[in-house]
């Protein structure tokens, strides 16, 4: 099985897989800036002196908990009317930021 593999495939596909890759880590810092400038947002919110902000913050974070990250990367992805991943990667990375805070 492994002798009629053809391993030029691999080895044409890679400049697509570096694309790839670099596209992957660029969301990831994006959305470790976001998630960090929300999550202190949050905390803010949760030790500050006003009822609302408090329960408001409790809410978000408890209702996020419950939910699988795939479900809420589905959720912003389907909301959005065009299904094109160039303008797409926006709803991609804020699902992303508001689930890991």
């Amino acid at each position: 099985m492994i002798k009629n593999f053809d391993f030029n495939v691999i080895a044409d596909s890679l400049p697509f897989l570096w694309k790839g890759l670099q596209v992957s880590f660029y969301l990831t810092f994006l959305a470790l800036i976001g998630g960090i400038l929300f999550g202190t947002l949050l905390a803010l919110m949760r030790i500050s002196n006003f009822k609302s902000l408090q329960y408001f913050s409790m809410t978000y974070v408890n209702f996020l908990r419950s939910m699988p990250l795939i479900l809420v990367i589905f959720w912003f992805f389907f909301l959005n009317t065009s299904h094109n991943w160039k303008t797409n990667w926006r709803f991609l990375l804020c699902g992303y930021c508001l689930y890991n805070v």
